[in-house]
């Protein structure tokens, strides 16, 4: 049983479209639109294996128009690979603002490209 202080909201802004377009992923592979947080941390640990992760985050950054609030659930392992991306990030972009947000977004996009 999973100890509820092991757990950790992440909350993000991301675009309706590509709220809807990942939805529609999660269904077509099997998540069905109950399993978000479970898709999210894949898609995080998918991304920061890569070893560009950083300059994709910095590619994402011209998004704007963030009308859709997401949150997911995470466990700690999950928690703690996310620290180390924003730490990660920090170090070559210092002034990025958003970081979670954006490395959150970044990794919906590259799983919904990469699928």
């Amino acid at each position: 049983m999973i100890n509820q202080n092991e757990l950790n909201r992440l909350n993000f802004h991301i675009q309706k479209k590509l709220h809807t377009e990942m939805l529609e992923r999660m269904i077509i592979t099997g998540y069905g639109v109950r399993k978000v947080s479970p898709w999210v941390s894949e898609a995080l640990t998918d991304l920061v294996q890569r070893p560009n992760f950083i300059e994709l985050i910095q590619i994402s950054n011209s998004m704007g128009y963030f009308n859709k609030k997401i949150t997911v659930i995470c466990n700690d392992a999950t928690n703690k690979l996310m620290d180390k991306a924003v730490i990660d990030v920090r170090s070559k972009f210092p002034a990025m603002e958003g970081v979670k947000s954006r490395i959150l977004r970044t990794a919906i996009i590259q799983r919904l490209l990469r699928e």
